[in-house]
Parts: C-alpha cells; sequence; structure tokens
C-alpha cells in the first residue's frame, strides 16, 4: 500500500522495487515496511519517526544506522563548542 497526499494507492511492486524506483536523495528506508519522504519527517522521537501528529512509524534496527547518518548529514550546526 501506498499513502501520498491524495490517499492510498494498492500496488503489488516487493519494497526493494518500490525503493529502486523513488529517487533516494528524497526518500529513505526507515523499515522492512516502510519508506517515506525525508521533506515528510517532523521530528525523530527514540526510535520513531513521526510524519504527523496521527502518523508514528518505527525505525528497524537494520535501517536505523544509515537513517541517523542521513540525518546527521542533513542537520545544521553549530560551530560552538558544548561545555
Amino acid at each position: 500500500m501506498l499513502y501520498t497526499v491524495d490517499g492510498k494507492h494498492i500496488t503489488y511492486l516487493s519494497m526493494r522495487e518500490i525503493e529502486k524506483l523513488l529517487p533516494m536523495s528524497r526518500f529513505t528506508r526507515i523499515h522492512k515496511s516502510y519508506i517515506v519522504s525525508i521533506e515528510k519527517i517532523k521530528s525523530i522521537d527514540g526510535n520513531n519517526v513521526i510524519l504527523s501528529p496521527s502518523i508514528e512509524l518505527p525505525i528497524g534496527i537494520s535501517f536505523k544506522d544509515s537513517f541517523i547518518q542521513l540525518i546527521n548529514s542533513r542537520t545544521l550546526r553549530s560551530g560552538r563548542k558544548v561545555q
């Protein structure tokens, strides 16, 4: 099932096939069952990605390291040292 701003769409593609079709500069796999738009991520709470107040998805253990690296590479950081 694909969820978009226009609604739900049924597909018979595998997650791997969908992953290959989507631009990975805009989408990331966070779980064996979930690929999300990076632009739609509102926050990260522990092992969950928050997309909206009503949509919270788990981060799979095998995807966590690469997801955290992606988020860190896109996060603005201050040059100040924390004391």
